[in-house]
């Protein structure tokens, strides 16, 4: 589906967030097992605006600098923590530091747009696909998330339908084995199986020990 169109603008929150995982992590920016998901959304005086989010491979300014030159336009205020990342990557933007150390409160005050936004991306992924979402096909939740996000507050349903509908046609074709493939990396042989798998010539059972097939 994609997350299309202009970049954020204005003002902007930036935070990343640990997502799920089936071995306990430890907190903050190390958690072991876990998949890291950045964020941002516009925070406008009234209300908050649009939101984008991306799966990172780690929180060093090498991953952050591509999703935020995507995510805010140039000329942004982007806000984040103090967080030792941000500062490089804030050359087309001015930069507004809230530390959360420095402050003892936490995160989810000093920046609490993305903060929710992670929330409701949560509740998304429990409630509408119950915590299955696999990590291979992340992103594509998380575009749909998004879709349904910046579109909250539309009173147009069927203008909403006809651009979910545009996207649909437009993707090129994806196969079930190319979304199932990653999600068992090198393919393993079940177990008990021994050649390709075939159509049997008949489906006359070869076994005939169960008791209702006994002659009478």
């Amino acid at each position: 589906m994609g997350q299309e169109g202009a970049p954020l603008s204005g003002r902007v929150e930036v935070d990343e967030t640990y997502i799920g995982g089936p071995r306990p992590g430890s907190a903050g920016r190390g958690a072991a097992g876990k998949v890291l998901v950045a964020g941002a959304i516009e925070t406008g005086s009234y209300r908050w605006g649009r939101a984008r989010l991306r799966v990172v491979p780690d929180a060093s300014k090498e991953s952050l600098g591509p999703f935020l030159s995507w995510a805010a336009a140039p000329g942004s205020t982007v806000v984040t923590d103090a967080w030792a990342s941000y500062p490089p990557l804030m050359g087309p933007y001015t930069h507004e530091i809230r530390s959360v150390r420095a402050s003892g409160r936490p995160a989810h005050e000093e920046l609490p747009a993305v903060h929710r936004l992670f929330a409701l991306m949560d509740h998304f992924l429990a409630g509408a696909y119950r915590g299955s979402a696999s990590r291979e096909h992340l992103d594509s939740y998380l575009d749909e998330f998004v879709f349904r996000f910046n579109r909250r507050s539309s009173r147009h349903r069927g203008l909403v339908f006809l651009r979910l509908l545009q996207r649909a046609v437009s993707a090129p074709p994806t196969r079930y084995q190319d979304l199932t493939a990653a999600a068992r990396p090198g393919n393993p042989t079940a177990a008990g199986r021994t050649g390709p798998r075939s159509r049997p010539g008949t489906l006359e059972g070869t076994i005939t020990n169960y008791p209702w097939h006994q002659p009478h």
